[in-house]
């Protein structure tokens, strides 16, 4: 009993590792193509603030 103890958390955090990867890439990917929009759409305020 006590050897499956530290394996089962060494298994809870992998999986927590892993899913959080997963979301970082599912994130990346919805966020990433919205940055050259905003850079634009800030260039675009700025010049029509100056």
């Amino acid at each position: 009993m006590p050897q499956l103890i530290p394996l089962y958390f060494i298994n809870q955090v992998s999986y927590l590792y892993i899913v959080f990867i997963i979301l970082l890439i599912v994130i990346s990917k919805i966020i990433l193509p919205y940055f050259p929009r905003l850079s634009l759409i800030r260039e675009t305020l700025i010049k029509g603030k100056i």
